[in-house]
């Protein structure tokens, strides 16, 4: 059974284990490592960034988490760090964990949602995952990494 779990329920390293885990065919994931860890610190130690952190549990086992930025309300909320673990990729696991955080930015009055993802085939999946969920692309750019253009999308509420 699927459940979307409070990041305070865990502790300090998740996030930065289950980053590590589905971005290790990613070739530019070592440019990212020390961001991850600085993330899970974050995290984990400042109540108003965990609250927008939820781990996604299957059968009571950590398969993925999503994170948000919310300090735009009302206008939009922008969907962070989104990852499922690559043995549970393609059985729709993130795309429920994207259904219920969009459940959760209506209950809490946004107006809209953004995204970005790279514009590269190792985020082929997740572009089409976005584009499932009825967000559309908004834009292209070159990320602060350097490393690889980017694709913004936007959902309305």
């Amino acid at each position: 059974m699927l459940q979307f779990v409070p990041l305070s329920k865990y502790k300090s390293g998740l996030l930065f284990q289950l980053l590590l885990k589905c971005y290790k065919e990613f070739s530019y994931k070592d440019k990212y490592l020390n961001d991850w860890k600085q993330f899970d610190k974050e995290a984990f130690s400042n109540p108003k960034i965990g609250q927008c952190v939820f781990i996604t549990n299957l059968d009571d086992k950590p398969i993925g988490f999503v994170s948000y930025d919310p300090r735009n309300f009302p206008e939009y909320a922008i969907i962070g760090h989104n990852c499922i673990l690559p043995m549970y990729q393609g059985k729709g696991y993130g795309k429920m964990q994207i259904e219920e955080l969009l459940g959760r930015f209506k209950k809490l009055h946004f107006i809209r949602v953004q995204v970005t993802t790279g514009e590269h085939s190792f985020f082929s999946s997740a572009q089409q995952m976005y584009l499932n969920c009825g967000f559309k692309e908004i834009k292209r750019f070159i990320g602060d990494k350097q490393d690889i253009p980017k694709i913004q999308y936007e959902k309305d509420l």
